[in-house]
């Protein structure tokens, strides 16, 4: 799709977006679904940006963090199936100070996650950072096996916003 908007006029594009944004609607697939929420196709009809009410919030996805320190260890068991090898090996306390559990999108916020209970996990440093973000496995495990961390109702969600947006512009 984002091949498809090269050589488009916005107009074109936003038509474009909205006639998979209705296949989506049928199929429900997650795939199409996290495509369409790709911040690059965040732009109205005259090639804009929408309007964000500041700096460090998206009107489709929120704001960039959840804001609060997370107050228990990493869940990337819960994620993934696989338990983090580091609270085992250094214990609880050494855990949090060392490795700092925080709270994180399941689905990254770059690649159009939203800040909502529903993308919301708690990861340590390792997890988050060294292997979340290079591990494809990590993102097909997430969209095939773990049912609560599916991210249906907060695509849904997401793409109501940009759908109501882009039909205001």
């Amino acid at each position: 799709m984002l091949r498809d908007r090269i050589g488009k006029t916005p107009t074109e594009w936003v038509d474009l977006w909205q006639k998979e944004y209705y296949q989506y609607l049928i199929s429900k697939e997650i795939e199409l679904g996290l495509a369409l929420l790709f911040p690059s196709f965040y732009l109205d009809r005259n090639g804009e940006q929408f309007q964000r009410r500041t700096p460090d919030e998206c009107p489709i996805r929120g704001p960039r963090s959840f804001g609060v320190v997370a107050p228990h260890r990493c869940d990337w068991k819960k994620l993934t199936g696989h338990v983090c090898e580091f609270h085992d090996m250094i214990g609880d306390e050494s855990c949090k100070k060392l490795l700092k559990p925080a709270l994180d999108h399941a689905w990254p916020y770059s690649l159009g996650g939203g800040t909502v209970d529903r993308n919301k996990v708690t990861l340590c440093r390792w997890h988050n950072g060294m292997i979340k973000g290079a591990d494809n496995a990590y993102f097909e495990y997430l969209i095939t096996n773990h049912t609560s961390h599916q991210p249906n109702e907060w695509i849904m969600d997401a793409l109501e916003k940009l759908n109501t947006l882009l039909e205001r512009s």
